[in-house]
């Protein structure tokens, strides 16, 4: 993350704090933005990390199908070339315990309008009570609403040849995975499970 884009963080955190806007700026009054702007330069100065904004989260439930591999899921809809490869039981092996038909209840937190790091998104996760959705999850949740990037923080990411942490995403209903490591744009959203 460049030190332009923590600004950025830390001025839309302040901003939302200071006056329950929606982080775009079209609330807030000229003396709330210079507060925000001196609490994002404070905070960028003394090396905090930045923080969450906070952001409406959306909660729905779904049906997940454990009787199917993850290879089976892959093909159940349209995925990238790589997400064949990539995308397998081998890589993610499932959690044991999960078989047959379950439905659970999950949360989507984002987007944020900024970047964020993918640590930053596990520690408002733990602070909300949510846990790191399957693989399987996050190719179900992400088909349905297709409008999303959505990114399945994983329990367990892919080490890549290359050395690279890979999670699950969905994008625009495609099946996809990216590097955990890289931090996430601002239109990105992330899957967990109640």
């Amino acid at each position: 993350m460049t030190k332009m884009e923590q600004f950025w963080a830390y001025f839309t955190a302040a901003v939302v704090e200071f006056d329950g806007s929606d982080g775009q700026l079209r609330n807030a009054s000229n003396a709330q933005l210079r507060k925000a702007a001196r609490a994002a330069a404070l905070s960028l100065a003394v090396g905090q990390e930045p923080p969450v904004p906070s952001v409406a989260m959306f909660s729905l439930t779904a049906t997940i199908y454990y009787n199917l591999t993850l290879e089976e899921h892959v093909d159940n809809g349209r995925a990238s070339y790589y997400a064949h490869q990539y995308l397998t039981t081998e890589h993610f092996p499932r959690p044991t315990g999960l078989n047959g038909v379950v439905t659970e209840k999950y949360v989507v937190l984002g987007p944020y309008g900024c970047h964020v790091s993918s640590d930053q998104m596990l520690a408002e996760a733990t602070r909300l009570g949510l846990h790191r959705p399957t693989p399987e999850e996050t190719l179900v949740v992400g088909r349905a609403h297709r409008d999303l990037m959505l990114v399945g923080l994983v329990e367990q990411p892919w080490l890549d040849p290359c050395g690279n942490r890979v999670v699950p995403v969905v994008v625009g209903g495609e099946a996809d995975f990216d590097l955990l490591d890289n931090g996430w744009g601002g239109v990105c959203s992330f899957l967990f499970r109640k």
